[in-house]
């Protein structure tokens, strides 16, 4: 992805730019050829261009830190003697564990890119879903009983909303507050008045999971995170309703927390809610990012 944007020269790539990320071997050819004519050899180049955008909280909040993939970093830190303005003063280098992950990547002839997204298991409770089973469709009832990092044991909402905002790097509320969370779709999919389409849906992230967590070293702390689901669209056209494809409603509790709706029913977002393009736009990063040198 950076070798594909630095081809594009030192201005700014337009926000209505027709660029497309590399969709196929005859397009990924001129990223390596650039690449190489830099001095960097892109060691797997079928893989195309990749973004991945990530949720980390403070390890001084979670019980057992070792239970979360830790690094350490510098973050901003906050002013919060006004309990409605929290206001920047600074920086801090603090250890960091991860909650949340997007991973995305463009695929043969899907510009959109396709969306994956995955979670830490003790980061909120789930709504009610059903999956199937060797003996039918099972349902898996809402519990919020349990020690969840962004709800209290038992919660019963609301849940998913805020008064909270931004603006200019200043966070207000009042006061600035939590909310209880719910995984308001927690396989990425809504039954529509279908619960039968859901339920096969769910089965295949489930089932997806528990294959792949199964090969784990039972000591890898990636045994402690799942997928949520994958989204894309149907032959890679833009995104508008009715050609978002696979677990279409998906949501990721630490990344679109107040866009997912607070029941299984309601109506939300999901990542092509704001990411609707299939050219190099789809990523909010790419016109902004720098050529490198």
């Amino acid at each position: 992805m950076a070798y594909h944007r630095s081809m594009q020269g030192a201005a700014v790539i337009p926000s209505n730019t027709t660029l497309t990320f590399p969709l196929s071997a005859s397009d990924m050819g001129p990223v390596v050829a650039f690449a190489a004519s830099r001095g960097h050899t892109i060691k797997d180049p079928n893989a195309l261009a990749i973004e991945s955008k990530s949720s980390w909280v403070d390890s001084s909040t979670v019980s057992d830190p070792s239970d979360y993939i830790e690094v350490s970093a510098t973050v901003p830190t906050f002013d919060k003697s006004d309990p409605d303005s929290w206001k920047p003063n600074g920086e801090a280098t603090v250890k960091l564990v991860m909650l949340g992950l997007h991973v995305v990547g463009s695929a043969n002839h899907h510009g959109e890119m396709v969306w994956g997204t995955f979670e830490h298991l003790g980061n909120a409770p789930n709504a009610t879903y059903a999956y199937n089973s060797t003996s039918g469709i099972k349902t898996v009832l809402q519990d919020t009983s349990g020690a969840w990092l962004f709800t209290p044991n038992g919660s019963t909402g609301p849940f998913n909303s805020t008064s909270n905002g931004v603006s200019g790097g200043v966070i207000t509320g009042s006061p600035i507050s939590s909310s209880a969370v719910l995984r308001a779709k927690p396989w990425g999919s809504n039954d529509g008045g279908n619960p039968a389409n859901a339920a096969a849906l769910n089965t295949q992230v489930i089932s997806a999971n528990a294959s792949v967590i199964s090969q784990l070293d039972p000591a890898d702390v990636r045994r402690r995170y799942f997928q949520l689901g994958t989204t894309w669209t149907a032959n890679g056209v833009p995104p508008s309703p009715g050609n978002e494809v696979g677990t279409n409603h998906l949501a990721n509790a630490t990344l679109e927390t107040f866009v997912q709706g607070d029941t299984p029913s309601a109506s939300s977002m999901n990542c092509f809610s704001c990411h609707g393009s299939n050219t190099v736009n789809v990523s909010h990063v790419y016109p902004v990012l720098l050529p490198l040198p």
